[in-house]
């Protein structure tokens, strides 16, 4: 039986914020989706490991991508791009009732991002503990940011599953020993969880 379930945030239990700001910034200036995607990604990496500050990230981005966007406007772009997805949240509340499992969250996020999500949009409920790649300077698909969190649970690998949107992640958990789903959609995730008899199905 499964004792602790590792949840994705950005992607899984919320969309991609960075999916979302592209389609804003196409809508706002015109940029393509894709090269606005690329740029957020790119400069997220050193936002996430904790080597930049929200403010360095927005420079980096309106330079590369030449816009005239304000700081105060690319932080309210960037707040209502973090839309929870409901289902998901639920799914995993319910599992975590059912079955008594700890729901940690496992994401490549910086401090900014989660002060936001766990504050303002209520997830700290969720999640029982959040291992996040600012504190540990180490992100997914790392081995190491595996390895902390299994520590972190304080449980083996295969009491433990790992539900992520990207298959880099899905393979390095799985390359530790921690079963994992490659998310699409709640529906698939129930679907996934009925199989590991967490939940009934449907």
């Amino acid at each position: 039986m499964k004792r602790v379930i590792f949840a994705d945030i950005g992607g899984v239990c919320c969309d991609n914020p960075y999916r979302v700001m592209a389609a804003a910034l196409k809508k706002r200036f015109g940029v393509p989706e894709k090269r606005s995607l690329s740029v957020l990604t790119e400069e997220a990496v050193d936002l996430d490991l904790g080597r930049n500050d929200f403010r360095r990230f927005h420079a980096n981005v309106i330079a590369s991508l030449q816009i005239p966007l304000s700081f105060g406007d690319f932080e309210s772009m960037h707040e209502t791009s973090l839309m929870l997805r409901e289902d998901v949240c639920s799914l995993l509340s319910d599992v975590r009732r059912r079955n008594g499992i700890r729901i940690i969250a496992l994401s490549n996020m910086p401090e900014y991002t989660w002060n936001i999500i766990s504050g303002r949009r209520g997830m700290d409920a969720l999640f029982d503990d959040a291992v996040l790649s600012y504190a540990y300077s180490v992100a997914k698909p790392d081995p190491a940011f595996f390895d902390i969190a299994l520590k972190r649970a304080g449980v083996p690998a295969s009491d433990t599953l790992f539900v992520d949107d990207r298959r880099d992640n899905v393979r390095a958990a799985g390359e530790r020993g921690i079963q994992s789903i490659l998310f699409t959609s709640a529906d698939r995730l129930r679907k996934e969880f009925s199989m590991n008899g967490l939940i009934p199905y449907p």
